[in-house]
């Protein structure tokens, strides 16, 4: 089989990018996989597409599949959907006619802000599901949405792969060691997490540190680190053998998400690893 495979690669800072990195080798060992990361490449499809059995669309609530995007309404294919709510990332694109496509005049008056949309409770994925031929998507709760608008779309849940580290870092015994990875964004709810990890430091009778491995987006965090103490932020962390050791150090991690699009934390399944 023959795969145009339509997605964000590392170095681009993306979720999506680290599981394209996880699961292209061993899809290479069943097929002919051809991936399409970058601008360039993906306006070059369709003179190639005929070379291709099929193309495979990953799209995510970020700015990364805008292209993606757009070449899914050309020439549609089987969507992975990695978040269940798309509305952060619609929103930059043609948010009008994407609040019509979805909920019609109701959509228009959203987007006059009467009432202004609730970008959790919409998540504007209508389109892209009725374009697909096909959906993965990796947990039973997204497979459950889908179903409930489109039940007679072709769906298949496929778990997300996470590669064990290659050799496990051995936390420090003398303390305990908190930590949240993965972007931080206002759902993520670190002010909480800290405010937490604050009352218990106080309280116990054992050193206490709190590790921030990420980069922040929509999140003030040199404002919300300043006031508290034995709190370290490491900001994004390019090579992945140094994350998984940084991971590795955490004792007890905090992985909120409130509100939720739905996804599948990459950072948990990480940290479980």
């Amino acid at each position: 089989m023959r795969i145009a495979w339509f997605s964000p690669l590392p170095p681009t800072r993306s979720g999506i990018a680290d599981y394209s990195r996880d699961v292209l080798p061993f899809l290479h060992k069943i097929a002919a996989v051809q991936p399409f990361a970058s601008a360039a490449a993906i306006a070059a499809y369709p003179a190639q597409r005929w070379q291709f059995d099929i193309p495979i669309y990953h799209i995510g609530n970020s700015p990364h599949h805008a292209d993606i995007y757009a070449m899914l309404q050309q020439h549609p294919g089987i969507v992975v959907l990695h978040d269940v709510v798309l509305h952060h990332f619609m929103a930059a694109q043609a948010y009008g006619r994407e609040l019509s496509y979805a909920h019609g005049t109701a959509g228009l008056a959203h987007w006059h802000g009467h009432p202004p949309p609730d970008p959790f409770a919409q998540p504007l994925n209508r389109r892209v599901l009725d374009l697909a031929l096909g959906v993965i998507v990796h947990s039973a709760w997204a497979a459950a949405h889908v179903r409930r608008t489109h039940p007679a779309l072709p769906l298949t849940i496929i778990p997300m792969p996470i590669p064990l580290p290659k050799s496990a870092a051995e936390p420090p015994r003398h303390a305990l060691t908190f930590g949240a990875i993965g972007q931080i964004t206002p759902a993520k709810q670190i002010d909480l997490c800290l405010t937490a990890f604050a009352q218990f430091a106080h309280q116990s009778p054992h050193p206490a540190y709190f590790s921030l491995i990420g980069e922040a987006a929509g999140v003030d965090v040199p404002a919300l680190i300043a006031r508290r103490g034995n709190v370290t932020w490491h900001g994004y962390i390019d090579d992945y053998t140094q994350f998984e050791t940084a991971v590795g150090t955490i004792d007890i991690m905090l992985n909120l998400r409130n509100p939720t699009a739905g996804e599948t934390s990459a950072a948990a399944l990480r940290a479980l690893a």
